[in-house]
């Protein structure tokens, strides 16, 4: 079972959030940030990010993956829902502003993941 916290802050604590998030969040949400924050783990954000950078690098080229298979299914199955949609999404807008030039976005699976390839 899980649950849902909510906290109340001021337009102003919510911008000073908001900022914090964008600059040290490495692009995950409010909610995970502040969840990794409060219950700092081995597999927090960063950690998780650097995994996929380091596998992704040694990714081959020429062949068509979503983040999952850059993962592993094997370890992408111990993440929690919310690293998994974090992950794909910082991705995704790296891939989108050019940051990973090297990687191009092909489209989508049927199951409607995102499917890219590394290429040379």
């Amino acid at each position: 079972m899980s649950a849902r916290v909510q906290f109340v802050l001021t337009d102003n604590e919510y911008e000073q959030l908001k900022a914090i998030v964008k600059k040290d969040g490495k692009g995950v949400s409010i909610s995970k940030y502040v969840k990794d924050k409060v219950f700092p783990k081995e597999d927090s954000f960063e950690v998780i990010w650097e995994e996929f950078a380091n596998k992704l690098d040694a990714f081959p080229t020429n062949i068509e993956f979503d983040v999952a298979n850059v993962m592993t299914q094997q370890r992408w199955n111990t993440l929690d829902r919310s690293s998994k949609l974090s992950l794909a999404r910082l991705f995704n807008k790296k891939v989108t502003t050019k940051e990973y030039a090297n990687i191009k976005l092909i489209g989508r699976s049927r199951s409607n993941v995102s499917i890219y390839k590394k290429v040379s």
